[in-house]
């Protein structure tokens, strides 16, 4: 009888497990996807031919210079 306890135990457990890992692979997963956009929308507000600064960036983004 403690057998069969210890295993469902164990299996709690690893299902937690499995939870928390399943958890901090959606957050990277989203933080992955914000960062693409966040690239995605500089890369199609300046051209990759002149390299602009990031003070450039935020000026930028402050007059409402996109291209959109």
């Amino acid at each position: 009888m403690t057998c069969l306890f210890k295993k469902k135990k164990k299996q709690e457990i690893s299902k937690l497990h499995q939870w928390k890992r399943d958890e901090a692979e959606a957050t990277l997963v989203g933080a992955r996807n914000d960062s693409e956009q966040i690239v995605r929308l500089t890369r199609g507000t300046f051209p990759s031919s002149r390299r602009s600064t990031f003070g450039e960036c935020i000026e930028r983004s402050e007059r409402g210079d996109q291209a959109r």
